[in-house]
């Protein structure tokens, strides 16, 4: 009998450490996950405020563009004589693109990507324009049609 209660006391030793030690994992796991989602909301708390900043940036941007356009002393449009269209050593993508720039239908960024993309997709200028969807086709139409009438007035 004595051996019986001295296995049962020592088996119920056992389980308290057991159960003491899954605890402590357990424990530590927790604090561990904890550490984590403070670590990720940090994270995501500093990304939403520099999406936040950005977005006012474009915003700030935009309407400094606007400004732009609309002031007396902002940008001015010109025509495609004073640009020389007609100059025949010039590449006709090149005289439209100036052309669009200035009249600043697109920027000059998106003249650059549309001229990086002529050769991928085996398109000229105004093709490349329309596609990435920076002009539209009445602009288009019209670019050509003030491209033409200039070449036709020089000659």
């Amino acid at each position: 009998m004595f051996i019986f209660l001295l296995i049962l006391i020592v088996a119920a030793i056992g389980l308290v450490f057991l159960y003491r030690a899954i605890s402590m994992a357990h424990t530590l796991q927790m604090n561990t996950l904890e550490d984590q989602r403070q670590r990720i909301t940090n994270q995501y708390e500093f990304l939403r405020d520099q999406k936040q900043e950005l977005l006012r940036e474009v915003a700030r941007k935009e309407n400094e563009l606007a400004t732009l356009r609309n002031s007396q002393d902002g940008i001015k449009t010109i025509s495609t004589r004073d640009l020389n269209l007609a100059e025949s050593k010039d590449n006709p993508d090149d005289k439209v693109s100036r052309y669009l720039v200035r009249k600043g239908i697109i920027s000059l960024e998106q003249s650059e990507k549309v001229t990086g993309k002529m050769k991928t997709l085996h398109m000229d200028f105004l093709g490349v324009c329309l596609t990435l969807g920076y002009i539209d086709l009445d602009t288009a139409k019209a670019t050509l049609k003030a491209t033409k009438v200039d070449s036709k007035l020089t000659e």
